[in-house]
């Protein structure tokens, strides 16, 4: 597990915002060095965050235990690690694979700070595969989330695994239902392994902010 850390020097009890991202699917070299992952903790970095970077120690057909991983991870170092601060925000991330495992992690009870979650490349079309039996669960996870935390989604039109009209369809239900809350970004183009993210920047920065 990597926390990076900002440039900006925190004292003891000082306020302080925390993201966590997960990776792509492991056994197709998904890792905590993705490029969508790599790219988006530097703009966090940048932005005053502590980021997680982690690799994960299981692959399971149903993803029960890379959730629980999850959540593992992030308290126990906010308990250990990051226990002298005072927790303001935490972001909730992934991409492909571990965007939908991100998605179905729910604020935690023991966690009393604003919580919000980031999609990149979320595998519709395939949730089925990555989380056998659970394609129910996993989207009544991410609406029980939108209701009381801010997501933002982010795809390219050229995804080789969920095609764009399904991504439109998606948000639209989505922005329908959770107007407040949800936010989406479509870039033109790019496909599911990106080779830049640079036209998100502004946006993102201002959703993180």
């Amino acid at each position: 597990m990597n926390l990076i850390t900002p440039k900006t020097a925190f004292r003891p009890n000082d306020k302080i915002s925390l993201a966590i991202l997960t990776h792509a699917y492991k056994p197709l070299g998904g890792s905590s060095k993705d490029y969508p992952l790599a790219i988006m903790a530097r703009w966090l970095k940048d932005a005053g965050y502590f980021v997680i970077l982690y690799d994960r120690q299981s692959t399971t057909w149903t993803g029960d235990a890379e959730v629980n991983e999850l959540e593992h991870i992030l308290r126990d170092t906010i308990f250990t690690r990051l226990s002298i601060f005072t927790l303001s925000k935490v972001i909730i991330g992934g991409y492909s694979a571990g965007s939908l495992i991100a998605s179905r992690l729910a604020k935690p009870d023991w966690m009393e700070c604003e919580v919000q979650y980031l999609l990149i490349s979320h595998p519709l079309s395939v949730s089925w595969a990555l989380n056998l039996f659970r394609g129910a669960q996993a989207q009544q996870c991410l609406h029980r989330n939108l209701k009381h935390c801010k997501m933002l989604a982010i795809w390219g039109t050229n995804d080789q695994f969920t095609g764009v009209n399904q991504y439109r369809q998606w948000n639209d239900d989505l922005r329908s239902k959770f107007p407040n809350t949800w936010s989406s970004i479509e870039v033109g183009g790019a496909d599911h392994f990106w080779k830049s993210l640079d036209t998100v920047y502004n946006r993102f920065v201002d959703w993180i902010t």
